[in-house]
């Protein structure tokens, strides 16, 4: 019986610490007041997500823009792998849409605005326009 349970400590523990090193990922929606707290205090990059039509229209400050269609979107991102990046798009949609996918390419720290750019201006912050 020794045998046995010392077998699956053995299967098992090793098993946990991968588990434990894949989820070191932390990709979180946050609120507007978390978002804008974060961008203040940290040096990372806000990344808009929408197109490059809505992002001349108006977009955040100091904010950089890659239209999540686009075919290289992903690959444009891939230049903050390894950095805290805070994320944005109208509503919350399209990022979504990329949560599973930067958590598959291992990103490690992403900050997703979860109401979007409408939220921001409905808690009364300001947009570059």
């Amino acid at each position: 019986m020794k045998k046995i349970l010392y077998i699956i400590l053995l299967i098992i523990v090793p098993f946990s610490a991968v588990l434990n090193a894949q989820s070191s990922s932390e990709i979180k929606k946050v609120s507007v007041k978390e978002f804008y707290d974060i961008s203040s205090s940290m040096d990372c990059p806000v990344v808009d997500i929408r197109t490059a039509k809505e992002f001349g229209k108006e977009h955040l400050a100091n904010s950089v823009n890659i239209d999540f269609y686009d075919k290289s979107f992903y690959d444009k991102l891939a230049r903050y792998k390894g950095n805290a990046i805070l994320l944005y798009d109208r509503s919350g949609n399209r990022t979504e849409q990329a949560i599973e996918k930067l958590r598959n390419d291992n990103f490690t720290k992403v900050y997703i605005l979860r109401e979007g750019l409408v939220g921001w201006k409905r808690a009364g912050y300001k947009v570059v326009k």
